[in-house]
């Protein structure tokens, strides 16, 4: 049961990634090239829109890396401890480890706004 949530919170974790690279990537590519187009009072606005950009995927990186990086660990760590067919302390060390990625990871998905994006 252990193994399968940690099979779930990876896959969740890594579809997580997928859509913030699809829409993080191509949406700076395109606010670079307008601003490099741009000359004098003009490139503010591709700034601001970029503002805009990294402010609404700032938040979902640390959430990929608690579901991802995080919580599978911990749980497949529980996982080969119950299962005692390796040794307690190569779970242990995934469980703790996991945990702290995890604690980690939401911990910075906590900040405020303006430490995710500033100029």
């Amino acid at each position: 049961m252990l193994s399968r949530l940690g099979q779930a919170t990876a896959i969740i974790g890594v579809t997580l990634l997928a859509v913030h690279y699809r829409i993080d990537g191509p949406a700076l590519e395109e606010v670079a090239d307008a601003w490099a187009g741009a000359s004098g009072a003009e490139r503010e606005r591709p700034l601001d829109r970029a503002d805009l950009v990294l402010l609404m995927t700032g938040r979902g990186f640390p959430l990929y890396l608690s579901l991802l990086l995080g919580l599978p660990f911990p749980l497949f760590g529980l996982a080969v401890v119950f299962s005692k067919t390796y040794p307690l302390w190569v779970g242990w060390l995934g469980a703790v480890a996991g945990a702290a990625q995890f604690i980690v990871g939401t911990a910075v998905t906590k900040e405020s706004p303006e430490t995710v994006c500033h100029r």
